[in-house]
């Protein structure tokens, strides 16, 4: 018999599904890393689909922004039915889906859509050497916020299309506060800059790669990618690195690519019609 689970909390909701979902951790580093941030009961959505003891479907909304998917198998209409049905009671201002392509396609059920971004998840589990780096790499502190609050806005814009500066500075502040911001300095000049984020049990993803346009084309990215990632895999012990990259930034893919990153699955997002969880 199906049921589908709401839990209270993340630490519930990653007590019953975290094994099951760490069978592909790369894949689902998005869900895993940003459930293992939240402390105590919150607001969040937590929901699972099981069959019996199997899980056949996760699905978590965080800070209310865009749901977060997996599924195992294929969905059931039946099964696509129950799960609306509780998005609509749940969340009917549900801005949008992000998640494995196929899935995602699943769920629509004919709902309508646009879609945002396709991106490439990718992992690393060995490095490729490169001949040369461009710089030393370091970790950014207070005095770097107005330059990475700058950098940041850009990255949002670009990448994004999201014309957010509070949400840049809340974004820089945070990540100097846990120490998850690098950058990459030549002869004194901070040129690139990279972040550690959502750590899992055994990986970790690197995000917010960025070098101002007057900059690219140096092997700045390049390099400062490579160091961080040898600093998570050899200092800090991960066993793997995950990161998100848009599929149509044929330069970012093939930075990763030449480094060792290796594509382990497909991500879509998608933005909702509201009228159809009216």
């Amino acid at each position: 018999m199906k049921r589908l689970r709401k839990y209270d909390s993340a630490s519930d909701f990653l007590m019953a599904c975290e094994l099951v979902l760490e069978r592909h951790e790369s894949c689902n580093s998005l869900m895993l890393g940003l459930c293992r941030e939240v402390d105590g009961k919150d607001d969040n959505l937590y929901l699972a689909l099981w069959t019996g003891a199997r899980l056949n479907f996760a699905a978590v909304r965080i800070d209310q922004k865009n749901l977060i998917i997996w599924a195992e198998s294929t969905l059931e209409s039946q099964d696509v039915e129950m799960i609306w049905r509780e998005l609509e009671h749940s969340c009917p201002d549900l801005p949008g889906l992000i998640g494995p392509t196929p899935v995602l396609d699943q769920l629509l059920g004919g709902r309508s859509s646009t879609i945002a971004m396709d991106q490439y998840v990718y992992e690393l589990r060995k490095l490729k050497p490169i001949k040369r780096f461009h710089g030393v790499m370091i970790k950014a502190h207070r005095e770097h916020t107005e330059l990475a609050t700058k950098w940041m806005h850009r990255f949002l814009l670009e990448a994004m299309e999201v014309d957010d500066p509070y949400q840049a500075r809340n974004t820089i502040i945070s990540k100097i506060e846990k120490e998850e911001l690098y950058f990459l300095q030549r002869d004194e000049e901070i040129v690139s800059m990279a972040c550690m984020a959502r750590p899992t049990r055994h990986g970790i993803s690197i995000n917010y790669v960025y070098t101002p346009a007057e900059m690219r084309g140096q092997g700045y990215a390049k390099s400062l990618v490579y160091l961080l990632s040898v600093c998570l895999m050899s200092e800090k012990g991960y066993q793997f690195v995950t990161l998100f990259a848009v599929k149509a930034n044929s330069a970012a893919n093939h930075l990763y690519q030449s480094i060792g990153y290796e594509i382990v699955n497909e991500y879509r997002e998608l933005k909702l019609e509201l009228s159809d969880l009216l």
